[in-house]
């Protein structure tokens, strides 16, 4: 949905927002802010970051994001992090249902980019809280036609 909020489904034109695949709004709403400054680090700060996850760590961007399941399954929690697995840099979400306590995860971007993957984690959250919210209003909209 290149061009179209993730949230509200509005034509986006504002380069800024066409990147980020939501607009202002619908950023702050899905809490786009929370992690967007860590993008610009200093290059001394991305050699860290580099270390300690090659050194087997691991970098938490959150544990409260929303996951869509789909249309038949109500949203989930998600954690996102970065990590490096098997060679190469991972953005992932590991989704937590209370009702099954097994982790299911999901890879966002895996790359030996870290700045690619990390830029693809700190937009996972919103994103994918921002089509839970999407989801949401279309069930909400199903159930007061039935109505």
């Amino acid at each position: 949905m290149a061009g179209q909020c993730t949230r509200c489904r509005r034509r986006l034109s504002d380069p800024m927002s066409i990147k980020r695949g939501m607009g202002p709004v619908c950023w702050a709403a899905s809490g786009g802010e929370t992690f967007e400054a860590e993008l610009e680090a200093s290059d001394e700060e991305w050699a860290r970051r580099e270390a300690l996850l090659r050194a087997g760590g691991e970098i938490d961007l959150g544990c409260n994001w929303e996951f869509d399941q789909g249309e038949d399954y109500p949203p989930t929690t998600m954690r996102v992090s970065v990590r490096f697995w098997n060679g190469a840099f991972e953005a992932y979400g590991a989704l937590v249902n209370p009702a099954d306590p097994s982790m299911v995860e999901v890879v966002f971007l895996r790359s030996d980019d870290l700045r690619a993957v990390y830029e693809a984690a700190v937009l996972a959250g919103p994103h994918s809280t921002a089509r839970a919210a999407w989801r949401r209003r279309q069930w909400a909209r199903k159930a007061h036609r039935a109505a």
